[in-house]
């Protein structure tokens, strides 16, 4: 059993590091490379449904990453205000399970105030900031993101227990930093073509799956181990 396992890890993470290849240096297909990635990522944790009490929180996690990537790299045009609404839901969901996590009930209302305070933050800065540009697209793309920085957090507050998932989420933080900053420039905010964030912005590559190909390894493996 324990070499069956270790079998379909390995041929998973070699699937992966081949799909992250592949999409960095065959761009005519990059689109279907990247959402076929995800959805290897969502079929592997499917192995391990029965291996965590709360494994279905992760798979239904991966599940809507899958639907979120389909709207942004299969649809044309592309559906980003119904990708970011299934992506705050995707991040909700670990929230549910970096919650359950909690050992205390005081941690775990401390966690709870501490999100809502983070999206109510995150929701007021969009409105001052952008004041007339303001749109549906911006208010949920920042709930997202502001609950993807306290899933981090959270994350690494259990690293010991989970680093998998730590790593998972700081790497999925990373490849979205980099997709709001390209959305964000031209659109919603202005700045230099040769200052560092445009840089970051507009790679000679692709910097955003750089980084999210091994977010949703990383977060698919998490719920590989045993239950003990």
């Amino acid at each position: 059993m324990k070499n069956k396992k270790i079998y379909i890890v390995s041929t998973f993470v070699i699937i992966e590091v081949a799909f992250l290849f592949a999409i960095l240096f065959s761009p005519k297909f990059s689109n279907e490379l990247c959402w076929f990635s995800v959805l290897t990522a969502f079929l592997f944790s499917l192995f391990w449904i029965k291996n965590q009490k709360f494994a279905w929180i992760t798979i239904c996690a991966l599940l809507f990453t899958v639907a979120s990537d389909f709207c942004l790299e299969m649809l044309n045009p592309i559906k980003q205000s119904l990708a970011m609404s299934f992506f705050s839901i995707v991040q909700i969901l670990y929230a549910i399970r970096l919650f359950l996590m909690l050992s205390t009930k005081k941690w775990k209302i401390i966690s709870v105030c501490v999100r809502i305070v983070a999206c109510l933050i995150a929701e007021i800065l969009v409105i001052v900031v952008l004041q007339d540009k303001i749109d549906y697209l911006s208010m949920i793309s920042l709930f997202y993101y502001a609950n993807l920085i306290i899933n981090v957090i959270y994350g690494f507050c259990c690293l010991k227990k989970e680093p998998l998932l730590a790593f998972g989420l700081l790497f999925f933080l990373l490849c979205d930093t980099v997709v709001g900053l390209n959305v964000a420039i031209g659109t919603y905010i202005s700045v230099p073509a040769d200052s560092f964030i445009y840089k970051l912005a507009h790679t000679p590559f692709n910097l955003a799956w750089t980084f999210y190909v091994p977010a949703q390894t990383l977060l698919s493996l998490s719920i590989s181990k045993e239950k003990n």
